[in-house]
């Protein structure tokens, strides 16, 4: 049975851990994929909507910085931009740690037979925000349609 609170809670950890340096990434990543696997659909957009949380959160913590005139904005805003980058970095390591690879071999392998055909326009749509959680969005106009094609499968 899919536990989507747990995939987010392992996913949210993930980010966390990124953003702050802490070593325990890797093994919130590599459990994220391990839960995730039974729905990696699912488990894509959950990823996809608590980085797009982080961000926003980091940026409200910048505008309450810059209101509450605890530094020149300019600094403020580099200071959270090299958090933001460097949590992104380190994210990408963990994606690459060995004890990391097989559960994603695995979660994409689940992804691969679950979707032959459509699996791919699901990653491009999720990752373009095409889909979010807990909204509808507009349907999607005739050149971003267009754009999309590209992705299907012949």
């Amino acid at each position: 049975m899919f536990d989507s609170i747990l995939v987010k809670q392992h996913a949210s950890d993930a980010l966390r851990y990124a953003r702050n340096s802490d070593s325990r990434c890797a093994e919130a990543l590599k459990k994220f994929y391990i839960a995730g696997k039974e729905s990696p659909s699912i488990s894509r957009l959950i990823m996809k909507n608590e980085q797009l949380n982080a961000l926003s959160m980091t940026m409200e913590y910048l505008r309450d910085d810059i209101a509450s005139l605890r530094g020149k904005p300019s600094e403020l805003a580099k200071e959270w931009l090299t958090k933001h980058l460097l949590g992104a970095q380190n994210l990408s390591h963990a994606h690459r740690a060995e004890e990391v690879i097989p559960a994603i071999i695995e979660f994409n392998t689940t992804l691969e037979k679950l979707y032959p055909k459509t699996g791919n326009l699901r990653e491009i749509l999720i990752e373009k925000s095409r889909i979010v959680m807990d909204a509808v969005k507009p349907k999607a106009g005739f050149f971003k349609k267009l754009k999309l094609k590209k992705f299907l499968p012949k």
